[in-house]
């Protein structure tokens, strides 16, 4: 089946765009497999424009791509800014590539994280050399998902709280970049609890904008709460600020963070703890539940 024939569902438009977005995923990674997946392969994508008090906004859905590569020394991140950049340029649309080595995936799949299980499942394989393969992955009980799900709630949840308590203490003695610090702390456990508790899995990663990334298809709150490329230049450099906030923070003598950056990012951790909150209570309900079906 060519490539047409596997996006044959799309509109041509998107399908031309894929197409450019996997020849530069092909010339720049070198992969043994591309899945197309989101809202492309469910075909459920969104390309709106509205308006709203005069201003008018575009929202496209993404190209999501797990980008599957052979060897795991390669560093991943440095691959996808690779395929971003070039594809900004190239392809109408955002393309955001997920990265991992073949390896990784099996690992996951193996002890049972069902965030790769369920691309690999209802993705479009777009190419695929032929010379690596999926193992067959782990299934997890009813029982086992729910008791996963809620060990990660109270491990994860509550270290993000903690940080976040940790962070308003700072800012109120005036300690901003340790202040910073406990802010990124806090988004990068709570981006890990709803990732964890939903899919089983979380990335090794400090990266929240990143992050971002890989929990933006569990809520749609959560994924515009924090506008990395906002067209709004104050809540871009409060953001910036919140991006650096675990190295630079701690270790860089050109880091610099005011009360506005803190008390901006404070309140949007704090909405994203509750909207975090409500996400992993309501799964686990269904999680709850579906024992008492059994």
């Amino acid at each position: 089946m060519n490539l047409n024939e596997k996006l044959s569902r799309l509109p041509k438009p998107k399908q031309e765009e894929i197409a450019k977005a996997l020849d530069i995923i092909l010339k720049i990674a070198n992969p043994e497999k591309v899945i197309l997946f989101g809202s492309y392969a469910k075909g459920k994508w969104v390309d709106d424009i509205t308006m709203e008090d005069g201003i008018t906004f575009h929202y496209q859905s993404d190209f999501d791509f797990l980008v599957v590569i052979k060897d795991d020394s390669i560093k991943e991140f440095e691959l996808k800014s690779k395929i971003e950049n070039r594809a900004f340029n190239s392809v109408r649309g955002i393309v955001s590539p997920l990265v991992h080595s073949i390896d990784y995936i099996n690992e996951g799949l193996i002890v049972g994280q069902y965030f790769f299980k369920e691309i690999i499942e209802e993705g479009i394989l777009l190419y695929d050399t032929g010379t690596s393969s999926f193992v067959s992955p782990k299934e997890l009980s009813p029982f086992q998902m729910f008791e996963r799900a809620q060990e990660y709630f109270e491990i994860w949840f509550q270290m993000g709280k903690d940080f976040l308590i940790d962070g308003n203490n700072c800012l109120k003695r005036g300690s901003f970049r340790k202040a910073m610090f406990e802010y990124h702390q806090a988004v990068e456990h709570f981006y890990a609890s709803i990732l964890l508790v939903l899919k089983g899995f979380k990335p090794k990663s400090h990266n929240i904008e990143g992050l971002r990334t890989y929990s933006k298809h569990l809520s749609s709150e959560l994924f515009l709460l924090f506008d990395f490329s906002s067209d709004n230049p104050s809540e871009r450099l409060h953001l910036e600020a919140l991006k650096k906030g675990y190295i630079d923070a701690r270790y860089s003598r050109k880091y610099k963070v005011s009360l506005e950056d803190c008390v901006f990012v404070k309140k949007k951790v704090s909405k994203m703890q509750a909207i975090v909150k409500n996400a992993c209570l309501s799964e686990m309900q269904k999680l709850k539940n579906s024992l008492k079906s059994e």
